[in-house]
Protein backbone atom coordinates (compact mmCIF):
# COMPACT_ATOMS: atom_id res chain seq x y z
CA UNK A 1 0.00 0.00 0.00
CA UNK A 2 3.19 2.17 0.08
CA UNK A 3 3.69 1.88 -3.79
CA UNK A 4 6.78 -1.04 -3.04
CA UNK A 5 7.13 -3.14 -5.57
CA UNK A 6 7.72 -6.74 -4.88
CA UNK A 7 8.39 -9.61 -7.79
CA UNK A 8 8.53 -13.36 -7.05
CA UNK A 9 9.21 -16.29 -9.76
CA UNK A 10 7.65 -19.91 -9.08
CA UNK A 11 9.93 -22.19 -7.16
CA UNK A 12 9.61 -25.57 -8.34
CA UNK A 13 11.63 -28.64 -5.91
CA UNK A 14 12.42 -31.80 -6.56
CA UNK A 15 10.71 -32.69 -3.35
CA UNK A 16 6.96 -33.84 -4.30
CA UNK A 17 4.20 -31.69 -3.84
CA UNK A 18 7.15 -28.60 -2.98
CA UNK A 19 6.69 -25.94 -4.74
CA UNK A 20 6.29 -22.13 -4.01
CA UNK A 21 4.14 -19.86 -6.43
CA UNK A 22 5.42 -16.63 -7.54
CA UNK A 23 3.06 -15.08 -5.32
CA UNK A 24 3.78 -16.21 -2.78
CA UNK A 25 7.49 -15.49 -3.02
CA UNK A 26 6.32 -12.05 -3.55
CA UNK A 27 4.39 -11.96 -0.43
CA UNK A 28 6.89 -13.99 1.73
CA UNK A 29 9.87 -11.00 0.02
CA UNK A 30 6.95 -8.44 1.59
CA UNK A 31 6.63 -9.49 4.59
CA UNK A 32 10.06 -10.48 5.69
CA UNK A 33 10.48 -6.98 4.79
CA UNK A 34 7.91 -6.16 6.94
CA UNK A 35 5.09 -4.86 5.02
CA UNK A 36 1.19 -5.87 6.61
CA UNK A 37 -1.03 -4.23 4.17
CA UNK A 38 -1.60 -4.37 0.58
CA UNK A 39 -3.57 -3.24 -2.31
CA UNK A 40 -3.19 -6.15 -4.77
CA UNK A 41 -1.26 -8.08 -6.37
CA UNK A 42 -0.27 -8.87 -9.90
CA UNK A 43 0.23 -12.01 -11.44
CA UNK A 44 1.49 -11.73 -15.05
CA UNK A 45 2.21 -14.73 -17.49
CA UNK A 46 2.92 -15.50 -20.63
CA UNK A 47 0.13 -17.64 -21.59
CA UNK A 48 -2.98 -17.51 -23.14
CA UNK A 49 -5.49 -16.17 -21.07
CA UNK A 50 -4.89 -14.97 -17.49
CA UNK A 51 -2.96 -17.27 -15.20
CA UNK A 52 -5.69 -18.04 -12.16
CA UNK A 53 -3.91 -18.61 -8.89
CA UNK A 54 -4.42 -21.88 -7.28
CA UNK A 55 -6.73 -22.37 -4.15
CA UNK A 56 -3.80 -22.42 -1.84
CA UNK A 57 -2.13 -19.10 -2.84
CA UNK A 58 -5.71 -17.61 -2.78
CA UNK A 59 -6.01 -18.36 0.52
CA UNK A 60 -2.37 -17.22 1.53
CA UNK A 61 -2.21 -13.54 -0.21
CA UNK A 62 -6.04 -13.59 1.01
CA UNK A 63 -5.04 -14.07 4.62
CA UNK A 64 -3.13 -11.11 4.73
CA UNK A 65 -5.70 -9.23 3.77
CA UNK A 66 -4.52 -8.89 -0.27
CA UNK A 67 -8.08 -7.69 -1.30
CA UNK A 68 -7.98 -8.12 -5.29
CA UNK A 69 -5.68 -9.52 -8.05
CA UNK A 70 -4.32 -7.66 -11.25
CA UNK A 71 -4.73 -10.45 -13.79
CA UNK A 72 -2.54 -9.64 -16.93
CA UNK A 73 -0.82 -11.07 -19.93
CA UNK A 74 2.08 -10.48 -22.11
CA UNK A 75 -0.37 -8.76 -24.64
CA UNK A 76 -0.98 -6.09 -22.51
CA UNK A 77 -4.56 -7.34 -21.35
CA UNK A 78 -5.51 -6.44 -18.09
CA UNK A 79 -8.48 -7.85 -15.33
CA UNK A 80 -8.84 -6.83 -11.54
CA UNK A 81 -10.48 -9.60 -9.49
CA UNK A 82 -11.40 -9.25 -5.89
CA UNK A 83 -9.88 -12.80 -4.40
CA UNK A 84 -13.23 -13.92 -3.50
CA UNK A 85 -13.86 -13.35 -7.62
CA UNK A 86 -11.58 -15.68 -8.46
CA UNK A 87 -12.53 -18.68 -6.28
CA UNK A 88 -15.12 -19.94 -8.87
CA UNK A 89 -12.47 -20.59 -11.53
CA UNK A 90 -10.32 -22.23 -9.32
CA UNK A 91 -13.11 -24.86 -9.05
CA UNK A 92 -13.96 -25.03 -12.61
CA UNK A 93 -10.04 -25.72 -12.82
CA UNK A 94 -10.00 -28.36 -10.57
CA UNK A 95 -12.70 -30.27 -12.37
CA UNK A 96 -10.95 -29.70 -15.80
CA UNK A 97 -7.55 -30.37 -14.59
CA UNK A 98 -7.65 -33.99 -15.89
CA UNK A 99 -8.26 -32.37 -19.57
CA UNK A 100 -5.37 -30.05 -19.64
CA UNK A 101 -7.45 -27.40 -20.69
CA UNK A 102 -6.50 -24.04 -20.47
CA UNK A 103 -8.83 -21.71 -18.22
CA UNK A 104 -9.59 -18.55 -19.51
CA UNK A 105 -10.72 -16.01 -17.25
Amino acid sequence: SDGTLYSGCTVDSKINDFAMSAEAVAMAKALSDGKREFDSVALIADIDGYYIPDELSCKFLESFGVPEVVLADFDGNIEVAKINEVMPYIQRRKKRNSNNDTLLF
